[in-house]
């Protein structure tokens, strides 16, 4: 660290290791002042890959931040034995947090691509954050030829979620499945209640010991165990 604190550099040099998180040797430079700080640049070698940050961070007069970060040839199971495999991504964030404090926010995971457990894996989501309202504004997945895509809301304890499934390869999915599915389907209600509404159609389908050659169905469900169930 040098300089004053109206003006002031640092550098970090440091080997994490713990429980929470994977470990890894960090290092870093940062230039700020009594207000703001920049991440001139953040590298973590960890998980067999590299992870890149920079950005900036305010504190004054009202905090808000800028950051974006990628991440190359990581290996997961290095911490999580169960999902080896090599990942790499683009990840951006940036926010604010009102007079009023009202925090907004937005995450932008523009590319997550790689293998995991064997299985090809591309990944896009975006959300944002203003109060206490969280919406998805997409999100999406993908494993070869089979995908699922999600959006919705969170406000408060309020849902309004909606999601879609196309598996036409489940036995690329599921080690003990095969055949193809596909589902659409919305949760609403609250989080206390949430109310589950689904439409399914299977074709040769094999999940361990149990075959169902043609599945068609429409679920309109609570999730309380108390709530009346509708399947047709």
């Amino acid at each position: 660290f040098s300089g004053r604190m109206q003006d002031w550099r640092a550098r970090l040099s440091a080997e994490v290791a713990g429980g929470q998180v994977p470990a890894g040797a960090w290092s870093g430079e940062f230039l700020g002042g009594d207000s703001a700080a920049r991440i001139v640049a953040l590298t973590g070698n960890t998980l067999d890959g590299e992870i890149k940050a920079q950005g900036d961070v305010f504190w004054a007069p009202q905090p808000r931040w800028s950051i974006i970060a990628t991440g190359d040839a990581l290996n997961p199971g290095v911490w999580m034995p169960d999902v080896p495999g090599q990942m790499s991504f683009e990840l951006a964030t940036e926010g604010a947090v009102a007079e009023s404090g009202e925090p907004q926010a937005t995450l932008a995971l523009s590319r997550a691509v790689g293998v995991l457990a064997g299985r090809p894996v591309d990944l896009i989501a975006e959300a944002a954050l203003v109060g206490q309202r969280v919406t998805l504004e997409q999100f999406s997945a993908a494993s070869g030829d089979n995908s699922a895509s999600g959006s919705g809301t969170v406000s408060g304890d309020q849902l309004a979620l909606q999601w879609r499934l196309s598996a036409p390869r489940l036995d690329s999915l599921l080690p003990d499945a095969s055949g193809s599915l596909t589902a659409s389907g919305t949760i609403g209600g609250t989080t206390g209640q949430p109310h589950l509404e689904l439409s399914a159609a299977g074709r040769a389908l094999t999940l361990a010991d149990v075959q169902i050659a043609t599945l068609d169905a429409e679920v309109r469900a609570g999730l309380d165990a108390a709530d009346p169930l509708s399947v047709s």
